[in-house]
C-alpha cells in the first residue's frame, strides 16, 4: 500500500485518554461490523457508478483538458474570475489558499478571484473596479445554470466583457463548467460558443473539487493538479485495501458516529493549525452540513439528523473558542490538523536584556511554537475530558491536499451510511432555491 502523507491519531478520542466522554473498547468493537457494512456500501456505490467522487482521481483526460485550457488562456489573460457558490467555489478557494497564495503569483499563470457566492453589491463593485475586462477570463460554474447568486454575477460580467471587447471576442473570455448534456447554462454555452467543461452527472457539487470544477482554477494558478490527483488516488486505493481499524476515514467516521449516538456529541470542530488551511476548514463545514444534515432517513422516517460542523483556526481560536470547548457542554468532538514541516520558519531574536518575563520568548522557532500550542491545546482538552484527534500532514503540498480532500469525502460518505441518510442530496437547499425562483416568475 502506498505510504500516505497523512496520519490520524485518535488516541484522545478513546476512553483511556478522556474517560467516559471517549469511546470505550467495547463500543469500538461493536461498531466494527457496522463499519465493514458501511465501507461495502460506499464501495458498491462507486462500483455501480452511482456516486463518482472516488473515480475522479483516476480521470486523466479531464485533468489534461483542464491543464491545457489553463495554459492556453494564461497567454491571453492576466486574471481569472470564478463565479460559483458552495461546492462550486469553496474547493478552489481552499486549494488557492493552501497551494498558491495570492501574494505568490507565478509567472505564466493567472491571478484568481472569486465572485458569485454573494449578492453583496459592495463586494462585487470592488472586484469589478480592480479588473481590466480585456485581460479577464470568467469561469462560470453551475451544474444547472439556475443558481441565483452565480448567474446574477455572470450576467454582470458577461455584460462588462461584451461592452469591453465586443460580441465577436466575448465568447473567448468565458469558460462554462456545467452539466455536460443539459441545463440552461449548457444551452447558453453552446449557443454563444463558450469553452465548456463538463461536470460528471454522478458527482455532487460538494464532492466535485477534484473534477473540472476545482481542477481548472487550480491549473490556472499553477497548482500541480497531477500531484493533487495522485494524492487522492493513493488514499482511495488505501481505502479499498485496508481494514476498518487501519483506515483513517473509517476510524474518523466510526468514532464520530459513536459520539453522536452514545453521548450526543453533535458539534464537530475542524481546527487546522495552519492559516493556509482556513478555507479548507470552510470546505469541510459545507461537506459535512449538506451531506449529513437531513430531515428523513433513507427509508423515509423523520429523524432530523446530523452533526453541526464548526470551523476554527489555531492558534487564533485558542483565544476565542477554546474557553467554550474546555468548559462548556460536553457535546463537541474536535479534529486538529497539524503540519509537520512548514515551508519557511522564523526565529525570535534573543531577548536576554528584556527581563525574564519577555526573555523566555527569545530564540524560539515559530514552527516549534505552533506545534507546542497545538499539543498544549490537545492536552488541556484531555484534562477536561474533551475528546479530540489530530490529523498530521508532512507538509502542505498538492499531493497531501489530495489525500486530505479524499479523507474527508470518504469519511462523510461512511457517516451517511452509518446514520442511514442520503449523503448526496440537499433538499433543504433546494427548497430555498425554489422559493427564490418563484419570486422571479
Amino acid at each position: 500500500m502506498t505510504r500516505l502523507s497523512l496520519r490520524y491519531d485518535d488516541t484522545n478520542m478513546r476512553s483511556a485518554a478522556v474517560g467516559k466522554t471517549g469511546v470505550s473498547p467495547r463500543e469500538w468493537s461493536a461498531m466494527l461490523p457496522r463499519l465493514r457494512a458501511a465501507r461495502n456500501a460506499v464501495q458498491k456505490l462507486a462500483r455501480m457508478k452511482e456516486q463518482g467522487f472516488m473515480d475522479l482521481p483516476f480521470e486523466r483526460k479531464t485533468n489534461a483538458v483542464c491543464t491545457k485550457l489553463a495554459k492556453q488562456l494564461s497567454r491571453s489573460f492576466t486574471d481569472l474570475v470564478v463565479l460559483g457558490i458552495g461546492g462550486s467555489d469553496l474547493g478552489a478557494r481552499a486549494l488557492q489558499q493552501a497551494l498558491a497564495p495570492v501574494d505568490e503569483h507565478k509567472k505564466g499563470t493567472m491571478r484568481l478571484h472569486f465572485a458569485g457566492s454573494s449578492t453583496d453589491p459592495d463586494e462585487l463593485s470592488r472586484l469589478l473596479k480592480r479588473l481590466n475586462m480585456k485581460k479577464t477570463c470568467v469561469n462560470v460554474i453551475s451544474k444547472s445554470g439556475d443558481t441565483l447568486e452565480t448567474m446574477a454575477a455572470f450576467l454582470v460580467f458577461r455584460d462588462r466583457i461584451l461592452k469591453s471587447v465586443g460580441p465577436g471576442r466575448m465568447p473567448s473570455h468565458i469558460v462554462a463548467t456545467t452539466d455536460e448534456e443539459s441545463g440552461s447554462l449548457n444551452e447558453l454555452a453552446r449557443k454563444e460558443r463558450y469553452e465548456l467543461l463538463p461536470v460528471p452527472m454522478n458527482v455532487g457539487g460538494r464532492f466535485s473539487v477534484l473534477s473540472s470544477v476545482g481542477l481548472f482554477p487550480a491549473a490556472a494558478i499553477g497548482i500541480d493538479t497531477t500531484l493533487l490527483l495522485q494524492g487522492a488516488k493513493s488514499f482511495v486505493e488505501g481505502f479499498h485495501e485496508c481494514t476498518p481499524n487501519e483506515c483513517m476515514s473509517t476510524r474518523y467516521a466510526g468514532l464520530h458516529v459513536i459520539g453522536m449516538e452514545r453521548r450526543d456529541q453533535r458539534i464537530h470542530v475542524t481546527m487546522p493549525y495552519a492559516t493556509r488551511l482556513a478555507w479548507f476548514a470552510h470546505w469541510v463545514r459545507q461537506l459535512v452540513a449538506e451531506s449529513l444534515g437531513k430531515q428523513t432517513s433513507r427509508k423515509g422516517k423523520t429523524i432530523h439528523a446530523g452533526p453541526t460542523p464548526v470551523n476554527a483556526v489555531g492558534p487564533e481560536d485558542q483565544h476565542s473558542q477554546m474557553q467554550l470547548y474546555n468548559e462548556g457542554p460536553f457535546d463537541k468532538l474536535i479534529t486538529f490538523i497539524e503540519v509537520k514541516r512548514f515551508n519557511g520558519d522564523i526565529r525570535t531574536p534573543a531577548a536576554g536584556t528584556m527581563g525574564n518575563a519577555i526573555a523566555r520568548f527569545g530564540s524560539r522557532s515559530f514552527q516549534d511554537l505552533i506545534h507546542l500550542e497545538r499539543r498544549a491545546t490537545a492536552e488541556s482538552l484531555c484534562r477536561n475530558m474533551r475528546p479530540n484527534a489530530t490529523l498530521t500532514m508532512d507538509r502542505i503540498d498538492a499531493r497531501a491536499m489530495g489525500e486530505l480532500i479524499m479523507f474527508w469525502e470518504i469519511a462523510v460518505a461512511l457517516m451517511g451510511e452509518l446514520t442511514d441518510v442520503n449523503a448526496y442530496n440537499q433538499p433543504g437547499v433546494e427548497l430555498s432555491k425554489r422559493i427564490m425562483r418563484e419570486a422571479f416568475t
